[in-house]
């Protein structure tokens, strides 16, 4: 992952994807139990929240 999209994360002009935190955890060398927690959280946000990316048509 691009230290670009890192800071689009950050800065909250992206979402992140669940491959997105699996990246981020695997970097950060998170154990399985913990990170294995942190996903099941990122798919159920993924299901649950509006998706608020943008195409390139229903962005202004």
């Amino acid at each position: 992952m691009s230290a670009g999209k890192i800071s689009k994360i950050e800065n909250g002009r992206v979402t992140s994807s669940v491959t997105d935190v699996d990246l981020i955890l695997k970097a950060l060398g998170v154990s399985d139990a913990p990170k294995a927690e942190f996903l099941k959280t990122a798919r159920l946000v993924d299901l649950l929240a509006p998706d608020t990316r943008c195409t390139r048509f229903s962005c202004p």
